[in-house]
């Protein structure tokens, strides 16, 4: 009797377990991307805060842009790999929790901008690392 539950858990509880686990971690690569995502945006976040000048915020606009930039490769890889990730108009149950936390994210950034940006949004460093911004979002 042993002997035929252990193979009923190895023939058809196992495969059931494994193929679990492998639908909850589908979409591993992509977490692990908006992890670095999401580290980004808060270290630039930190920036805007803290700026003091224009120098500040022209420097954590670039800062910004470049690391966007190194990462860009990955999230063109992903976005090929997961087509129904940009197709789809809800987000993977398993992506959910971290897409939250990257909109309460962007709320915070676009408030951060308002105070600490915008007032040196027509200087000439912040005009020329926003065009570099914008390039670079462009890519993507």
């Amino acid at each position: 009797m042993k002997f035929f539950r252990a193979i009923i858990i190895f023939v058809f509880v196992l495969p059931i377990m494994l193929w679990c686990k492998k639908a909850t971690n589908r979409y591993a690569e992509v977490r692990e991307y908006l992890k670095k995502s999401i580290a980004i945006q808060e270290e630039y976040l930190r920036a805007i805060e803290n700026a003091k000048n224009q120098k500040d915020v022209a420097s954590a606009i670039n800062v910004y842009a470049e690391k966007l930039k190194a990462i860009h490769p990955i999230m063109q890889e992903l976005v090929v790999k997961y087509p129904e990730i940009v197709s789809e108009k809800e987000v993977p149950d398993e992506l959910k929790d971290i897409m939250e936390e990257q909109n309460r994210l962007a709320a915070k950034i676009h408030e951060a901008s308002m105070k600490n940006v915008i007032p040196y949004n027509k200087t000439p460093e912040v005009i020329e690392a926003t065009k570099n911004l914008a390039n670079v979002m462009g890519e993507e």
